[in-house]
């Protein structure tokens, strides 16, 4: 006797009576179009969720932390040069904490953009690990889908025909 894991329709039988298999032989076929469109779609999200589709939006964040650290680093200066102004005596109180607050601000940037370009990788390598393992589940399933011979021996009679609706339990 053979049983399958999955149910379905018979699609193909490929094996007669007193046809000889050895283990692993494919026996039936059962329709999974179902199954084809999930594997698909798990290709799909796969493709789409790798690391290397997704390098423009980390060129992006990258590209975000150096504009942020040119900015922290040239007001930086300007709080240096305004300071040293404030200690000959030229300039004002209130543009030297204006430029001093501008820096501070510009730190914030600075660590908000590196923390986001992190937390950008760690969401694109789940999201990438988590596509590959579906896309492995799919194909895996796919196999489910032939119903292979589990002995070396002979068929002797075949109790279903194409287009008839098998499941585990039958």
């Amino acid at each position: 006797k053979v049983f399958t894991t999955v149910s379905g329709i018979i699609e193909t039988v490929l094996v007669a009576e007193n046809d000889q298999v050895a283990i692993g032989t494919p026996l039936f076929l059962i329709a999974n179009e179902l199954q084809q469109l999930q594997e698909k779609n798990a290709e799909l999200s796969y493709n789409f969720n790798t690391i290397n589709f997704n390098k423009g939006k980390l060129q992006d964040a990258q590209s975000l932390i150096n504009v942020a650290n040119k900015k922290m680093r040239n007001d930086a200066l300007m709080v240096e040069r305004l300071q040293n102004l404030w200690n000959e005596g030229i300039g004002k109180k209130v543009e030297l904490e204006q430029s001093k607050l501008t820096y501070e601000n510009a730190k914030v940037a600075y660590s908000s953009a590196l923390q986001k370009f992190t937390e950008l990788k760690k969401q694109l390598s789940f999201s990438s690990q988590q596509a590959q393992n579906n896309l492995k589940l799919s194909s895996k399933n796919k196999n489910d889908f032939t119903v292979k011979s589990s002995i070396n021996g002979k068929v002797y009679q075949i109790n279903t025909k194409k287009g008839e609706l098998v499941s585990p339990q039958m």
